[in-house]
Protein backbone atom coordinates (compact mmCIF):
# COMPACT_ATOMS: atom_id res chain seq x y z
CA UNK A 1 0.00 0.00 0.00
CA UNK A 2 2.65 2.41 0.51
CA UNK A 3 4.14 1.64 -3.07
CA UNK A 4 0.49 2.41 -4.02
CA UNK A 5 0.53 5.61 -2.50
CA UNK A 6 3.48 6.70 -3.86
CA UNK A 7 3.18 6.48 -7.04
CA UNK A 8 -0.69 7.92 -7.34
CA UNK A 9 1.39 10.74 -5.57
CA UNK A 10 3.99 10.89 -8.47
CA UNK A 11 3.41 13.33 -11.76
CA UNK A 12 5.74 11.34 -13.65
CA UNK A 13 6.64 8.57 -15.31
CA UNK A 14 6.69 5.66 -13.24
CA UNK A 15 8.67 2.00 -14.61
CA UNK A 16 8.27 -0.80 -12.17
CA UNK A 17 9.90 -4.63 -12.52
CA UNK A 18 9.25 -7.48 -11.17
CA UNK A 19 9.75 -11.51 -11.86
CA UNK A 20 6.21 -12.03 -9.83
CA UNK A 21 3.70 -10.77 -11.62
CA UNK A 22 1.08 -13.20 -10.15
CA UNK A 23 2.20 -11.05 -7.09
CA UNK A 24 0.79 -8.02 -8.00
CA UNK A 25 -2.95 -7.81 -6.75
CA UNK A 26 -5.71 -7.09 -9.32
CA UNK A 27 -6.20 -3.38 -7.65
CA UNK A 28 -2.06 -2.62 -8.05
CA UNK A 29 -2.18 -3.52 -11.55
CA UNK A 30 -4.84 -1.20 -12.79
CA UNK A 31 -2.85 1.77 -12.22
CA UNK A 32 -0.63 1.24 -15.03
CA UNK A 33 -1.28 1.53 -18.24
CA UNK A 34 1.27 -1.13 -19.69
CA UNK A 35 2.76 -4.47 -19.43
CA UNK A 36 6.10 -5.12 -21.07
CA UNK A 37 7.02 -9.15 -20.71
CA UNK A 38 9.93 -9.89 -21.54
CA UNK A 39 10.60 -13.94 -22.10
CA UNK A 40 13.15 -15.99 -20.93
CA UNK A 41 16.20 -16.10 -22.73
CA UNK A 42 16.50 -19.08 -25.37
CA UNK A 43 19.72 -21.24 -25.97
CA UNK A 44 21.47 -19.41 -28.69
CA UNK A 45 20.74 -15.69 -26.27
CA UNK A 46 21.62 -17.47 -22.67
CA UNK A 47 25.19 -18.99 -24.52
CA UNK A 48 25.64 -15.46 -25.75
CA UNK A 49 25.03 -14.34 -22.57
CA UNK A 50 27.05 -16.47 -20.30
CA UNK A 51 29.87 -16.12 -23.47
CA UNK A 52 29.97 -12.31 -23.17
CA UNK A 53 29.22 -11.59 -19.09
CA UNK A 54 31.96 -13.04 -17.58
CA UNK A 55 35.30 -10.68 -17.60
CA UNK A 56 38.31 -10.54 -19.16
CA UNK A 57 41.24 -12.66 -17.63
CA UNK A 58 38.38 -15.45 -16.39
CA UNK A 59 39.81 -19.08 -17.11
CA UNK A 60 37.43 -21.98 -17.39
CA UNK A 61 38.53 -25.38 -16.01
CA UNK A 62 38.09 -28.24 -18.61
CA UNK A 63 34.33 -29.28 -16.76
CA UNK A 64 33.05 -25.95 -17.81
CA UNK A 65 31.10 -26.23 -20.73
CA UNK A 66 28.94 -23.21 -21.60
CA UNK A 67 26.89 -24.85 -24.32
CA UNK A 68 25.62 -27.66 -21.89
CA UNK A 69 25.36 -25.16 -19.16
CA UNK A 70 23.04 -22.80 -21.76
CA UNK A 71 20.85 -25.78 -22.82
CA UNK A 72 20.32 -27.27 -19.31
CA UNK A 73 19.15 -24.31 -17.17
CA UNK A 74 16.79 -21.79 -18.46
CA UNK A 75 17.85 -18.79 -16.61
CA UNK A 76 17.69 -14.73 -17.29
CA UNK A 77 20.23 -12.48 -18.03
CA UNK A 78 20.17 -11.12 -14.62
CA UNK A 79 20.15 -14.76 -13.10
CA UNK A 80 23.16 -15.01 -15.57
CA UNK A 81 24.92 -11.89 -14.01
CA UNK A 82 24.62 -12.90 -10.38
CA UNK A 83 25.71 -16.31 -11.25
CA UNK A 84 28.81 -14.82 -12.88
CA UNK A 85 29.70 -12.48 -9.77
CA UNK A 86 29.11 -15.51 -7.73
CA UNK A 87 31.92 -17.70 -10.17
CA UNK A 88 34.13 -14.92 -10.18
CA UNK A 89 34.23 -14.52 -6.37
CA UNK A 90 34.69 -18.26 -5.77
CA UNK A 91 37.29 -18.22 -8.24
CA UNK A 92 39.18 -15.39 -6.62
CA UNK A 93 38.35 -16.87 -3.09
CA UNK A 94 40.80 -19.75 -3.88
CA UNK A 95 43.70 -18.54 -6.17
CA UNK A 96 43.87 -14.25 -6.81
CA UNK A 97 46.47 -15.00 -8.92
CA UNK A 98 44.61 -17.56 -11.55
CA UNK A 99 41.26 -17.25 -10.96
CA UNK A 100 39.06 -19.97 -12.78
CA UNK A 101 35.98 -20.79 -12.53
CA UNK A 102 34.89 -24.28 -12.13
CA UNK A 103 31.70 -26.18 -13.25
CA UNK A 104 30.46 -26.29 -9.11
CA UNK A 105 30.30 -22.31 -9.21
CA UNK A 106 28.59 -22.35 -11.78
CA UNK A 107 25.91 -24.61 -10.97
CA UNK A 108 25.97 -23.66 -7.15
CA UNK A 109 25.01 -20.06 -8.18
CA UNK A 110 22.41 -20.96 -11.16
CA UNK A 111 21.29 -23.38 -7.99
CA UNK A 112 21.22 -20.06 -5.38
CA UNK A 113 19.40 -17.71 -8.48
CA UNK A 114 16.51 -21.09 -8.20
CA UNK A 115 16.42 -21.04 -4.61
CA UNK A 116 15.69 -16.99 -4.81
CA UNK A 117 13.17 -17.73 -7.13
CA UNK A 118 11.37 -20.89 -5.64
CA UNK A 119 12.37 -23.01 -8.57
CA UNK A 120 13.54 -25.63 -6.25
Amino acid sequence: SYLLQRIEGFSGLVILSTNFKSNLDRAFARRFQSFIEFETPNYTERLKLWNTTFPKGIHFAKDVDLESISEQYEVTGANIINVVQHCCLRAVGRDKKKIEVTKDDVVSGIVREYQKEDKI
